[in-house]
This record gives structure tokens, C-alpha cells and sequence, in this order.
């Protein structure tokens, strides 16, 4: 190399912030994928962390590093599965009310149907999870059940945070039934609509009246349909 001569040095390239984020996103999302299915291997609440760390093989101390506790992680995949639900919840007859609460209801089903083995380990062993994806929380119906009234499906005296309430007894009842093989997934849906229709027959302004009380015939027909399968 001749004297004087300045050789150009290639700056060293940095990872962008934006890339590690998704990274971690991505190992994180993977992790919780493993603990669905190890939760669903062992039919139980339970979840050995050190298991969750030698099947993503990363150290116990990483794995802590992200998750504080099993609840944390746990909590972590009932959020990822609301966000999802909360997705698709919009497009549940965003303009009748009415079909609209049922529609809401399926749909929070097809969420533990499609993950009956975890969800039935979870409701076995606990009540329920709160960031579960519920069709029945109390937050999610009480602003529902306020729309509705505000739009006069409802009588304008119609409580909206206690009649949330008393829709997440009727649902939670019979959703652990299910979770302990009571119940399939088509009953479930049977008797907690026949209970939301009953409820809301009382509730509803007189012009829609008819068509819950039409439901609640539809619900109850089908509850009897469905017990005649199953026996």
C-alpha cells in the first residue's frame, strides 16, 4: 500500500432496534406455542417452566427474562387469543344488537373449541382466566348491553353492569360443564343462549320482544335435539 494512501473502513452495521423488537416478538410468540401444547399434553393447569425452556432451548434465566411467572405466560397466551377474538368481534352484526350478542357468544366458543384441550385444562383447574377470550366478561358486555340501550334494543332503566354480571354466571356455569366433558361444545352454546335470550326477553323494548322470544324457542328446541344425539 503506497505511503499516504487512506484505506476507506467499511462502518460496522448495527442491528436495527426495529429488527431485534420483531425477533423477540417472534421468540416469544414461539415460546408461547410451546407452553399451549405442552398444557395440552398434560390435560392439567399444569406447566413446568423448565420444560417450556428445554423445548424452545434457551436457559431458565431467559425464559424468566420474559416471563416473570407460568401465570404471566399463561396470561400471555389468553391476550394473544382476546386480540384475535377482538378481531374478529367486530364483524358480529355490528348493526342488530340483537344477533349481535349471540353471534359474539359463538364466537367465543370457537375459540375453546379450537383449543379445547388447553382451555379445558385451564377452566378444570380454575374458574376461568380474566384475559381469557369470553364472550361473557363483564367489561366487554356491559358496554355491549350500554350500546344497546342507548340505541333502544334495551329499556332505558336497564342497568347495563348488572345484568354483565349476571351474563357471566349463565355463561361461566355452563362453560365448566364443558371443560369437564359434561357438555360438547354445541350444547354449550344451546343453554347459554337460551339463558341470554331469557334474560334479555325481559329487558328488550316491545318491538323486539318477538324476535328473542322466537330464539329463546329456537334454543330450547335445540337443547332437546342435541340431549337426543348425545344419549
Amino acid at each position: 500500500m503506497y505511503e499516504g494512501t487512506t484505506v476507506p473502513v467499511k462502518p460496522v452495521r448495527e442491528t436495527e432496534p426495529a429488527t431485534v423488537c420483531n425477533d423477540v416478538v417472534s421468540r416469544q410468540s414461539e415460546i408461547l406455542d410451546i407452553a399451549t401444547e405442552i398444557i395440552r399434553e398434560n390435560g392439567d393447569y399444569e406447566l413446568p417452566m423448565r420444560t417450556v425452556a428445554d423445548r424452545a432451548r434457551i436457559s431458565l434465566t431467559t425464559l424468566y427474562g420474559m416471563f416473570k411467572s407460568k401465570d404471566d405466560l399463561i396470561g400471555q397466551i389468553l391476550q394473544r387469543d382476546l386480540e384475535e377474538y377482538s378481531r374478529k368481534e367486530v364483524y358480529a352484526h355490528p348493526q342488530d344488537k340483537i344477533a349481535g350478542f349471540f353471534d359474539r357468544l359463538r364466537l367465543g366458543l370457537g375459540f375453546y373449541e379450537g383449543k379445547s384441550d388447553f382451555y379445558r385444562s385451564l377452566f378444570k383447574r380454575t374458574s376461568g382466566f380474566p384475559n381469557a377470550p369470553d364472550p361473557s366478561r363483564d367489561d366487554r358486555h356491559a358496554h355491549f348491553l350500554a350500546e344497546a340501550v342507548s340505541e333502544g334494543v334495551l329499556r332505558e332503566w336497564v342497568d347495563a353492569q348488572l345484568v354483565a354480571a349476571l351474563v357471566t354466571a349463565i355463561s361461566a356455569k355452563y362453560t365448566k360443564i364443558w371443560a369437564v366433558g359434561g357438555l360438547n361444545i354445541e350444547q354449550t352454546f344451546a343453554y347459554i343462549a337460551h339463558g341470554y335470550a331469557i334474560l334479555l326477553a325481559g329487558l328488550a323494548e316491545d318491538e323486539f320482544k318477538e324476535a328473542i322470544n322466537s330464539r329463546i324457542v329456537m334454543y330450547q328446541n335445540l337443547i332437546r335435539e342435541l340431549s337426543v344425539i348425545a344419549e
